[in-house]
């Protein structure tokens, strides 16, 4: 659908949802469709990177919203809604360039997950929230927005470390509190916070090592070591502490060729041992160790190729199997 079009369908469908919602101010289906509409003209906006012109759709969706969790206070899926809303207008507010805008929508969205996930009375509900409040922290993260991100995990990590006081075996928590403080790794190493990166890889090291004692019977822990080790290489080598850099990236390349091994093709296990190794160059390079930073490079672009090429052959696979 063109955006002329669209924007005169939607444009339409808000008229005649606005209307019923007049005649009905009070029914929630009525404020549902209402809602969605207007989603839909924030999101055409956002397509065409019309984001100034997005943002007052999205605040009459939280409008209504709020409006919605005041008649039904505590739930979790209206709050979710809410937080979700006041994450996505920071974001639109990054986009024009209104930082001081989009901090306080961040602050509000935390603050909002922050009722639902220590608030709410269903554990279950509780931590799918904390996994979504991770996965957009993750997001930003990626997109390399990373005050945004901070705030996120923050919260999350917050979540997982209470549950885990209260419930020290809780798998899934120390899980959640793993993934957590790896990413927070990574936020810091963007951030240029090299020293705090270090603690985070650190003190996941801890978090790993209870993962295995209380399930050593599951493999996903062990999978995730080599990565904490060129975290911490990487980490180590942007402070010029070379001896300690390269300590960890051997010990990531003894676990990678250990689990290469057993699944020489696996393609998780692929792909750290190529990051491990065009890392590991970069330090060799550092220190003038040119020519073995040479070979690492050549093996390290060889794994990507392969990587690569595996990812097209799956992409293949799936497109005769569903016919397109």
């Amino acid at each position: 659908m063109e955006e002329i079009t669209a924007r005169q369908y939607y444009e339409k469908a808000l008229a005649i949802a606005e209307k019923t919602g007049e005649q009905a101010p009070k029914e929630y289906l009525s404020l549902s469709d209402l809602i969605q509409t207007l989603k839909n003209l924030a999101d055409l906006n956002k397509v065409h990177k019309h984001y100034e012109a997005a943002i007052p759709f999205q605040q009459r969706v939280l409008k209504l919203q709020l409006d919605i969790l005041e008649k039904f206070p505590g739930n979790w899926m209206h709050m979710r809604d809410v937080g979700n809303t006041f994450s996505e207008i920071g974001l639109l507010f990054e986009k024009v360039g209104d930082l001081k805008q989009a901090d306080m929508f961040h602050s509000k969205a935390v603050e909002t997950f922050s009722e639902g996930i220590f608030g709410g009375e269903d554990p279950a509900e509780r931590i799918r929230l904390a996994t979504e409040i991770q996965l957009r922290g993750y997001a930003y993260l990626s997109s390399k927005r990373y005050i945004s991100a901070k705030q996120y995990l923050e919260l999350a990590r917050k979540y997982y470390e209470s549950i885990s006081e209260q419930k020290p075996t809780n798998f899934r928590a120390l899980d959640g509190l793993f993934s957590v403080l790896y990413e927070t790794g990574l936020l810091h190493y963007g951030m240029e916070n090299f020293e705090e990166a270090i603690e985070s890889y650190k003190t996941a090291f801890l978090i790993l090592e209870r993962l295995i004692e209380i399930s050593p019977e599951k493999s996903e822990p062990q999978m995730k070591t080599p990565k904490l080790y060129i975290g911490l290489g990487m980490s180590y080598s942007a402070l010029n502490k070379y001896e300690k850099s390269k300590e960890a990236f051997e010990k990531a390349l003894a676990l990678n060729t250990e689990f290469l091994e057993k699944e020489p093709e696996n393609i998780y296990y692929l792909e750290d041992r190529a990051l491990t190794l065009e890392e590991y160059a970069n330090l060799l390079l550092k220190t003038g160790r040119d020519t073995e930073a040479e070979v690492y490079k050549t093996e390290s672009a060889e794994i990507f190729q392969k990587i690569e090429a595996k990812q097209s052959n799956i992409m293949k696979l799936r497109r005769n199997i569903v016919g397109f």
